[in-house]
């Protein structure tokens, strides 16, 4: 059995780490719901610039623009969207047995990872990736969402790349989010039924090649900051059962010190007892 020392000494590490696992959620809810409010003012624009290039898409033949061509040079990539820090429960492990799982089906994939923890991961189990591609996942907003799309773009342009899917979890309605695989490259248009219905200024390529790259960086962003939000719920998730545990532990320990202390003053009373019927 510990000694009441001992058991003081633990109570005391339990309530030195329940105090961080503490401040660790309330910095993860505060972070989800200023990402809550972005994603809500930002819905209208990413739902109004949806809806426009829908529209068009259904008037475009796949050959009319460089981002709904299929025939395009260059290997297939996708990227997978994870996080730089631990502690967040399994949503790295997710995205990561998403991702190998993708990679063991498409060989020939380039693999591109955000996420210093994702990457740990994939190379534990052996899945290669793009080294050379580093982006960091700290602070999704605007510059991220755009250093994004002009770097695949650029690739998928140069025929480096002929299609992008992403791999990231989707917050959806906070509860039950999982891992998503969504392509992004080539665009996909209204297939065979395409047609001239509409007026494009100047014309048809020019629109297209202008309303496309603001619906791909809407897409990254939403993609970003839904990966962001998941994040952090599974954060917070994470420190409410670990201080959960922690108050359990605490409730065990507290007991157990009690009746330690309790013996050592009955066993001090019996000794004293003991001198005095002696004497």
């Amino acid at each position: 059995m510990s000694s009441v020392k001992e058991i003081k000494k633990r109570i005391k590490s339990v309530k030195d780490t329940q105090k961080i696992t503490n401040a660790m959620y309330l910095v993860a809810s505060a972070k989800l719901t200023t990402s809550k409010a972005l994603i809500n003012s930002f819905r209208p624009y990413f739902n109004e610039v949806a809806k426009q290039a829908q529209a068009i898409l259904k008037t475009v033949n796949p050959s009319d623009s460089i981002y709904t061509r299929t025939d395009l040079p260059g290997n297939k990539a996708c990227l997978v969207i994870g996080s730089d820090k631990g502690l967040a429960g399994d949503f790295n492990k997710q995205i990561a047995k998403c991702a190998a799982n993708y990679s063991a089906g498409n060989p020939d994939t380039v693999i591109y990872v955000i996420g210093e923890k994702v990457k740990q991961i994939l190379e534990n189990e052996g899945v290669k990736y793009d080294k050379s591609f580093n982006h960091s996942v700290k602070k999704p907003d605007d510059e991220a969402a755009i250093c994004l799309e002009n770097e695949f773009k650029k690739l998928y342009k140069d025929g480096v790349i002929s299609s992008l899917d992403v791999i990231y979890t989707d917050f959806g309605n906070g509860v039950n989010h999982k891992p998503v695989i969504s392509k992004i490259l080539p665009v996909e248009t209204g297939g065979d039924a395409y047609g001239d219905t509409g007026e494009f200024i100047p014309n048809k390529k020019t629109v297209t090649d202008i309303v496309i790259p603001l619906y791909l960086r809407a897409q990254i962003w939403a993609i970003l900051y839904n990966s962001f939000c998941s994040e952090q719920n599974s954060r917070m998730t994470a420190m409410k059962n670990a201080n959960d545990n922690a108050k359990d532990l605490l409730s065990q320990l507290t007991l157990e010190y009690n009746h330690v202390r309790q013996n050592a003053i009955t066993r001090e009373i019996t000794e004293i007892s003991g001198e005095r019927s002696k004497s």
